[in-house]
C-alpha cells in the first residue's frame, strides 16, 4: 500500500479498504545496527513488509544491502545476502501463532501463521481484484 515517495489516494484501493493491509507488526532486534522498521529517509525501504511470506516466516528477513543491516534476534531471523539484491520483511510478532495487521479501513486483525497464502497475498494488493477467503 505504502512505499517511498508514494501518494496513493483511498480511491486507488479498489479491492476495498477492509481487504487491504496498510501496515503489519514487526519484531526488532535490540541492537542498534538492525535497520528493520526504520524509516529515516524517503529512500529507505527497510520499514516495508511483504505478504510473500506468511506471518512469522522461518525464512529470514532480507534488507536492502547486505546482512550488516539486520541482526538475528529471537522471533526476528535475518537471511545473510551479499550485494544490493532484493529485500523482504515478513510480518512478525512474539505471538507464537500469528501477528497483527492494520487494514486500510483502520481495523486491526490477527492473522494466523497458517493463513491461506493466496488470501494473504491478496491482502497485500490494493487493486488486484482478488476475492478473499476467510483468514
Amino acid at each position: 500500500m505504502f512505499h517511498p515517495r508514494s501518494a496513493v489516494p483511498l480511491s486507488a484501493v479498489t479491492d476495498g479498504t477492509t481487504n487491504t493491509i496498510a501496515f503489519g507488526e514487526i519484531v526488532l532486534s535490540p541492537r542498534n545496527e538492525d535497520r528493520r522498521g526504520r524509516y529515516w529517509n524517503a529512500e529507505n525501504t527497510n520499514a516495508l513488509v511483504t505478504t510473500l511470506f506468511p506471518p512469522n516466516s522461518l525464512r529470514g528477513d532480507v534488507l536492502l544491502g547486505n546482512s550488516q543491516r539486520c541482526v538475528d534476534a529471537p522471533y526476528a531471523p535475518c537471511l545473510s545476502i551479499t550485494g544490493t539484491g532484493g529485500r523482504g520483511l515478513a510480518v512478525r510478532s512474539v505471538h507464537p501463532t500469528g501477528a497483527n495487521i492494520l487494514l486500510v479501513d483502520g481495523s486491526v486483525r490477527f492473522v494466523s501463521n497458517a493463513v491461506n497464502q493466496v488470501t494473504y497475498k491478496a491482502l497485500g494488493s490494493r487493486n488486484g481484484g482478488e476475492v478473499l477467503g476467510e483468514y
